[in-house]
């Protein structure tokens, strides 16, 4: 796809990389409203696979117990998961995209604590801002350039790929732990 291709009347399509931070920014979304909540006023937007009940259980957010609880040894928390997100962004978008060194510890990102809600999400948020701005700087032929990453060598538009996959496999382990929370606002259904 090119940078502002016409698109049969119905005007101009976005680049590549538009849409690909399009869906990032849903996913990445999509992971703060299941942790933080949706404020009121705003619009609800549920997964594919919500059922209409389960607004109310999602609508509300997690509070900080919640946030730190895990139903099983060996089993992340909603607050492991919101650091180890943060750090995958760091480092994939950050350091193998954008060249900033993101002094990563992966299993670290994982160690059983009590985490503070406010603090995670404020992580979480600034992350989500410094990762957009190495995105600013890109182009849609930035996308075929390689990287070197975890794993080899690849191309900054599978970094993104994947990063997408990535975060929506994580919001859907974060419904899980919600439903878990919350059984009696959550239907058996969807």
């Amino acid at each position: 796809m090119t940078e502002g291709r016409q698109n049969s009347g119905r005007g101009t399509d976005m680049g590549e990389l538009a849409a690909i931070r399009k869906i990032l920014d849903g996913v990445r979304r999509g992971v703060e409203e299941t942790v933080a909540g949706v404020a009121p006023g705003e619009t609800w937007r549920p997964s594919p696979a919500a059922h209409p009940d389960d607004e109310a259980a999602y609508r509300s957010g997690m509070a900080e117990e919640e946030l730190n609880w895990s139903p099983a040894r060996g089993v992340n928390s909603a607050g492991a998961l919101l650091v180890h997100l943060a750090a995958a962004q760091r480092y994939w978008i950050g350091q193998v995209i954008g060249g900033r060194d993101s002094h990563r510890d992966r299993p670290a990102e994982f160690v059983p604590r009590i985490l503070e809600q406010a603090a995670v999400l404020r992580e979480y948020r600034e992350t989500n801002a410094a990762a957009d701005g190495v995105l600013e700087g890109l182009s849609d032929a930035d996308l075929d350039r390689e990287v070197e990453g975890a794993g080899g060598r690849t191309t900054v538009r599978e970094v993104l790929l994947r990063l997408i996959a990535h975060f929506a496999h994580h919001r859907g382990q974060l419904l899980l732990l919600k439903r878990l929370l919350h059984p009696a606002q959550s239907s058996a259904q969807g």
